[in-house]
């Protein structure tokens, strides 16, 4: 099959080939998304005048942070869903920004408790309007009635791509 850009004269358009099944998939639907969201978050940031302190990715930390501060890493990492690798560098981004500290436990020296400062902890109102922003245009986006259910499959792809990285993981260690 092959496309037309309509807004060239006849003689002028330039042929071009439909995209494969492939750039059809769900996997680059699914970073398609991914870019979209990460691009309206900090655009959303920008007009909140928090992006010189906040970024994409922060998000999630930082509600687990609000629920229970003063977590350690280890459970952070379960009550976020992130890899340890990726929380690592939220963390120091966050650490840089003020958000929060890093410190030994007192009682096990191996463990780190992550606290959020006074900054982090004042932010905590602007976060929640811009978590509810984005909430309210995602959930406009795929309607009321699909909510429910493209969560679900939001949360399986999530299970499925951590499964298989574990999987890589596991199987690149073995090789070493």
């Amino acid at each position: 099959m092959v496309q037309h850009r309509l807004s060239q004269r006849p003689s002028e358009q330039v042929k071009t080939k439909a995209p494969d099944k492939l750039q059809r998939s769900l996997t680059w639907e699914v970073g398609r998304a991914y870019f979209a969201y990460v691009g309206l978050l900090e655009r959303v940031l920008v007009v909140q005048k928090l992006d010189h302190i906040l970024r994409p990715g922060m998000g999630v930390v930082l509600f687990a942070l609000y629920e229970q501060d003063q977590v350690s890493i280890k459970d952070l990492a379960e009550r976020s869903q992130l890899a340890c690798s990726t929380l690592t560098g939220v963390l120091q981004r966050m650490e840089s920004a003020g958000l929060i500290t890093r410190s030994r436990d007192t009682v096990d020296g191996r463990s780190v408790k992550v606290t959020l400062t006074k900054l982090g902890r004042k932010l905590e109102s602007k976060c929640r309007e811009v978590a509810q922003q984005m909430t309210d245009i995602s959930e406009q986006s795929v309607g009321a009635g699909n909510i429910e259910l493209c969560t679900q499959y939001l949360r399986n792809l999530a299970t499925g791509y951590r499964t298989e990285e574990n999987r890589l993981s596991t199987a690149a260690a073995r090789k070493q």
